[in-house]
């Protein structure tokens, strides 16, 4: 969810080239904000896959050795960011972003990326379903 004074409607717009520049410029940033507490700054979602339309925004993975907030938060409100509150924000990802990257480079045919990529989210997807309805995770309004 946004917040209140954050746009709630979003376009996809045709691949756009300087995306990667952009993405670099960013991670520069962000390294020189948070310095050795980034193990590593991901360009990831839509925007990092070349001739991929995609939300004008780009998506950044940013892998820590550990998230502790009272350490980053501040690192990074100084440059203008924001501490989303919800749950998925604060804690370790999988290596999803690392897969479409790695198949963005492996498959390079759009059409061939999406085939790979819907069936893919959609075994993730009940993957996440199963472990939520396991350990009864119910979302930032759930347990």
């Amino acid at each position: 969810m946004p917040f209140p004074d954050e746009p709630t409607h979003v376009d996809v717009v045709g691949y756009r080239p300087q995306w990667p520049e952009e993405f670099k410029s960013l991670a520069a940033v962000l390294r020189g904000a948070l310095g050795d507490h980034a193990v590593g700054i991901d360009h990831v979602g839509s925007t990092s896959v070349p001739g991929l339309p995609a939300k004008n925004c780009i998506d950044v993975q940013v892998r820590m050795r550990s998230v502790d907030k009272a350490q980053c938060v501040p690192l990074l409100s100084a440059i203008g960011f924001r501490c989303r509150p919800e749950p998925w924000n604060c804690c370790e990802v999988s290596a999803w972003g690392v897969f479409k990257q790695r198949l963005a480079l492996s498959v390079p045919d759009l059409v061939d990326y999406g085939q790979i990529k819907a069936p893919a989210t959609e075994v993730l997807m009940a993957a996440a379903e199963g472990w939520a309805s396991r350990t009864g995770w119910g979302g930032a309004t759930g347990t």
